[in-house]
């Protein structure tokens, strides 16, 4: 009785092993060590304490439907970031676990129908092979391509070596004819720059002038509150001197208003 006891305790124990090592980024170490630790309790119960204690197996059954539980949950997420061979391992572990769950419920006789975890087991195994045969197919030809990739890189590095010890040669002398050429053209920039900061001086002191020339003949605020007591004056020129200005004041007891373009 042991003996058949022994396998549903230690299924928690060896499944989550297994699948750890297959979706380590997907399987977390927490459920892995409680996992474990369940199993090997269990494992502890069947072998070390009396008939009347270990013989009630519907604890052992409910730990093995949680920890199953657990790896389809962990299963599914390796499935959604589609890791190799997961969907096949997943179907597979379904399988097995409705199995399972079969017989634990018609052996509790919650339902009536017979025995399939064996066969569940049988197509565990079925999948476990054809997805370790693939594994190995892919790993075989990716062999085949790296030797010809291997083959065909040894035959053109010497020709490539050649080539690009030419090639920087080559690079060095129109390096050396580049150089040349910039420490020219940084000569004839610094002597441009020169110019062209004094050119800019000469223009931003003429503009400076004309815009005191066109502040003198704006209208003075006093006239607008004399006049016009009730109105402001919104003048934002684009530039520092504008294009537009306003015109402001009295001739013959009139009052003349402008805006000029």
């Amino acid at each position: 009785v042991r003996l058949e006891l022994l396998p549903i305790c230690l299924a928690p124990l060896v499944f989550p092993w297994f699948l750890y090592s297959l979706f380590p980024k997907d399987y977390p170490k927490l459920f892995l060590k409680i996992s474990t630790c369940l199993s090997l309790l269990g494992c502890g119960v069947i072998i070390f304490s009396p008939y009347h204690i270990f013989s009630n197996v519907i604890g052992y059954q409910i730990l093995l439907i949680t920890v199953s539980c657990g790896i389809l949950i962990f299963l599914g997420k390796a499935i959604y970031h589609r890791r190799k061979n997961a969907l096949i391992i997943g179907f597979a572990f379904l399988i097995l676990f409705l199995t399972a769950t079969n017989d634990i419920l018609h052996s509790n006789e919650v339902i009536h129908t017979t025995y399939l975890s064996e066969y569940g087991i049988i197509a565990f195994i079925i999948f476990q092979m054809f997805a370790i045969s693939s594994k190995f197919a892919r790993a075989f030809q990716r062999s085949q391509e790296l030797g010809l990739e291997l083959r065909e890189l040894v035959e053109t590095l010497e020709h490539k070596v050649q080539k690009r010890t030419q090639e920087l040669e080559n690079s060095n002398q129109k390096l050396l004819d580049y150089n040349k050429n910039i420490n020219n053209m940084n000569t004839n920039l610094k002597t441009t720059l020169k110019l062209v900061a004094y050119q800019r001086n000469q223009i931003l002191s003429s503009i400076r002038y004309a815009q005191r020339i066109q502040d003198a003949i704006l209208p003075i605020n006093d006239k607008f509150e004399k006049w016009l007591p009730e109105s402001f004056v919104l003048f934002k020129p684009k530039d520092v001197v504008s294009g537009d200005f306003y015109f402001l004041e009295e001739v013959n007891g009139k009052i003349i208003l402008a805006a000029i373009d």
